[in-house]
């Protein structure tokens, strides 16, 4: 018709009766031996007015219980050559446009008003070929723009009372095949920015957000399988790297909400046997006493030439040896190791550079500024693992360097703002139950050329009282032992075969000077220094106080001798010089006291004598005697006749021409030795 619509054309079979099938409808094209088997094509006439026509198949419907409506099958023709014959392609494609949109393609399976919904599946071919030949893809691909935007693809889940989930998996590999992997990428571009790629569960309101896992799979031969996370790298100059953020949950609740944890652990070892003694470090292998040496943490560079190249570090063993570990090895195992039955190390590394600073790495505790007094900044705690052997070490440890200066380890509290006080630093070994307590040393390094470094403790200026500085050695509870020594040495001098030899280092006890006041007679006094030797418990003794025993001299007061130098109880001395420099000098001074003797009656002018054993009494030496009675008008002497032997003299001198009879007494004797 050129002016009406032309009429319909229906092809059908008749109804069945009640026993029996309705009949087929078929249409095919003929067969061919030789040429191309007869397309068959369905098509739908063109409209110029109005939306084109559609085409429907639909499969028969069925009202029986417990049965299926019928299937629509589209099949591509068979391949049945076994010499390259391929199965031909179904292709669905949604019609072209020339000014809107495209038409889509939507597969659906069918709803159900009482049972579940129809599935939609996309399944490749499956191959009986061998094992070189693959199963057949799957590819979903969206649409192309010569200018604009490619088109996307969506996966989403079927909307329900419980949304329906999406699983990426591959099926188990057979006997001797590997799984197949998923690999998930953004593609590449040439001008912009390349697609993000973003993971996230969906927001929740009466439950719990959902959680996202990534987990390898476990294995039973070989190393387990990486898990690898990286953020992009950039070739822009001026530019930096990409940022990897690992950011748990905010607890956004005002009550009681808490954010949530970051939890980076090392894998578990399981391993009790075939403990092998051999560590990983960083793809490098070392034995074990190169790691356990290296980790004592006293290994120093070898400042040596290098031999052939290759550098080394020295480490002092148990037994006294140094032991030369190459530094490839030094910073291998500094890196990081595996060892076997050991559990995994967790490795937190800055990024290396070629020019510039490493990367600095940071671990802070946030900071708490918003409640107040009560709130408290978060804590950073680094704890080594425990063991029913001995416990994990923990080592800071600054870069070395080979050119400047190695780098500083620098513990400080923090800054209290307004009126707050800084924290403390403590430096403390732990407490135990029924061994030693750990030592705390605080050492600087040996310097093979240079000057070693100073150690300095130092309290900080104050307004107020000055902070004090207090050395103490451990008290013991236990029975019979010793109080710990408090040893302050300062250092020898170095010996020369070619010039004078250097000095011993000075040791300088000194108390804080006194400030001036507000008028000359006003100021503070300076501070005291008192050297006290401990009481001695009941029965015991005080201690003793040592002063110069090696010392060339020993010098106590003011050099100008005008302050007054008090000592208390009684002063033994070997050697005394009273008046400075230049006066004689007593070397030695000794007394002893004799028997009682009873000297005979002396007549006027009458002389007796009596030798007494004087040790280290030597001629020369000016003596003195008394005698512990009365020896009226005698006169009374002594002299040293030879070495070790003194002798006493009694004369009356016959005054009144009286004899006089002393009574039994004793004698003192006393002799003065000088040392010019």
């Amino acid at each position: 018709s050129t002016l009406a619509a032309t009429g319909d054309l229906a092809m059908g079979t008749a109804d069945s009766g009640t026993a029996g099938s309705s009949g087929n409808v078929v249409f095919s094209s003929g067969a061919s031996t030789v040429g191309t088997a007869g397309n068959m094509t369905l098509s739908v006439g063109v409209t110029n007015t109005y939306n084109g026509g559609h085409m429907s198949l639909t499969a028969g419907s069925t009202t029986a219980a417990v049965s299926t409506g019928g299937a629509v099958l589209f099949t591509g023709g068979s391949g049945t050559n076994v010499d390259g014959g391929a199965g031909g392609k179904v292709v669905f494609s949604g019609g072209a446009a020339s000014g809107g949109a495209g038409g889509n393609v939507d597969f659906g399976g069918g709803t159900s008003t009482h049972d579940n919904g129809g599935h939609v599946y996309l399944t490749g071919g499956q191959s009986d070929g061998g094992v070189t030949k693959s199963g057949g893809n799957v590819e979903v691909r969206a649409g192309t723009a010569a200018t604009g935007t490619g088109g996307s693809i969506h996966m989403i889940s079927g909307e329900g009372a419980l949304s329906g989930i999406i699983l990426l998996e591959t099926p188990s590999a057979g006997e001797s095949g590997e799984s197949g992997g998923i690999f998930t990428s953004t593609g590449t571009t040439k001008a912009g920015s390349s697609g993000v790629f973003s993971v996230s569960t969906g927001t929740a309101q009466g439950g719990s957000g959902g959680a996202i896992t990534y987990t390898v799979g476990s294995g039973d031969t070989g190393d387990g399988g990486q898990m690898a996370l990286y953020s992009g790298a950039t070739s822009a100059d001026g530019s930096t790297g990409g940022t990897l953020v690992l950011t748990a949950g905010a607890g956004e609740a005002t009550s009681g909400g808490a954010g949530g944890s970051v939890v980076v652990q090392g894998g578990a070892s399981s391993a009790t046997t075939d403990c092998d003694s051999m560590y990983y470090c960083d793809g490098v292998l070392v034995t074990a006493e190169e790691h356990a040496l290296v980790m004592s943490g006293e290994c120093t560079h070898d400042c040596s030439s290098s031999f052939y190249g290759l550098e080394f570090v020295a480490c002092p063993s148990d037994g006294g040896s140094i032991v030369s570990i190459p530094t490839y090895k030094y910073d291998a195992i500094i890196s990081g190791c595996t060892h076997s039955c050991d559990g995994g190390s967790v490795m937190v590394r800055g990024g290396q550079t070629a020019s510039g600073a490493g990367g600095a790495v940071h671990i802070l505790g946030q900071d708490s500024l918003a409640g107040g007094n009560s709130a408290a900044g978060g804590m950073v705690m680094i704890r080594s693992g425990g063991s029913t052997g001995t416990a994990g070490d923990i080592t800071l440890l600054s870069g070395y360097s080979s050119s400047a200066t190695s780098g500083e380890v620098d513990i400080r509290s923090g800054e209290g703002l307004g009126t707050a006080s800084s924290g403390a630093v403590k430096l403390n070994s732990g407490d135990t139950c029924d061994g030693n307590t750990g030592s705390v040393v605080i050492a600087t390094g040996d310097a093979k050329v240079g000057a070693t470094g100073s150690i300095s403790m130092t309290v900080g200026k104050a307004t107020e009282a000055g902070g004090d500085v207090t050395l103490s050695a451990g008290t013991t509870t236990g029975a019979g032992y010793n109080g710990g020594l408090v040893s302050i040495l300062s250092g020898s001098g170095g010996a020369s075969a070619s010039t004078t030899g250097g000095n011993g280092g000075s040791l300088t006890i000194s108390a804080g000077k006194g400030a001036a006041g507000m008028d000359a007679a006003s100021g503070g006094n300076g501070g005291d220094v008192t050297i006290d030797a401990g009481t001695g418990g009941t029965g015991g003794t005080g201690g003793m106080v040592y002063i110069g025993l090696s010392s060339e001299g020993v010098e106590i007061g003011h050099p100008d001798d005008t302050k007054t130098v008090n000592i208390h109880g009684k002063m033994v001395v070997a050697s005394l010089q009273v008046g400075g420099t230049g006066r004689a000098a007593v070397s030695k001074h000794e007394s002893i006291v004799s028997s009682t003797i009873d000297p005979p009656e002396l007549s006027p002018t009458q002389t007796w004598f009596q030798d007494l054993a004087f040790p280290n009494a030597n001629l020369g030496d000016i003596i003195v005697v008394s005698f512990s009675k009365s020896i009226g008008s005698c006169l009374i002497s002594a002299q040293v006749i030879e070495t070790n032997t003194v002798r006493i003299v009694l004369f009356n001198t016959g005054g009144g021409g009286i004899s006089f009879d002393p009574e039994a007494g004793v004698f003192r004797v006393s002799i003065w030795q000088y040392a010019v």
